[in-house]
């Protein structure tokens, strides 16, 4: 169930003492007086800042990371890779894709795909 539909309680003022007053949040909709809508408004408003930062930053760190050559994600797999040699030899040998799996340490389907790419 999504947080949005649970009841949450934010303790009302920043010395978190949970004791005092609280806002409600129930249902996406906010229940409360004037001052614990003020109060919320500001404490969204830096969850949004904080939210911003942490994109930029991220951003600029991958900019700064592809202008050193590094590419996000997995690194592509062809038929050159040594994995993919040796599984080939392997099967040249007669044994069968789920003990080249063990072998390698990789599993039947990824041998199985190793062994339909093309050699070049």
């Amino acid at each position: 169930m999504s947080r949005v539909a649970n009841p949450t309680k934010i303790p009302r003022g920043w010395s978190g003492d949970a004791s005092g007053p609280t806002v409600s949040l129930f249902l996406g909709r906010f229940q409360g007086s004037g001052h614990q809508r003020d109060d919320f408004t500001i404490i969204s408003a830096f969850a949004q800042l904080e939210r911003d930062q942490l994109s930029e930053r991220t951003k600029a760190g991958m900019a700064v990371a592809a202008s050193h050559g590094r590419k996000a994600g997995r690194q592509e797999i062809t038929a050159a890779h040594a994995n993919v040699k040796r599984a080939r030899d392997l099967k040249t040998q007669g044994l069968k894709p789920a003990d080249i799996g063990k072998i390698i340490g990789a599993s039947r389907a990824t041998i199985y795909r190793y062994l339909s790419m093309e050699p070049g």
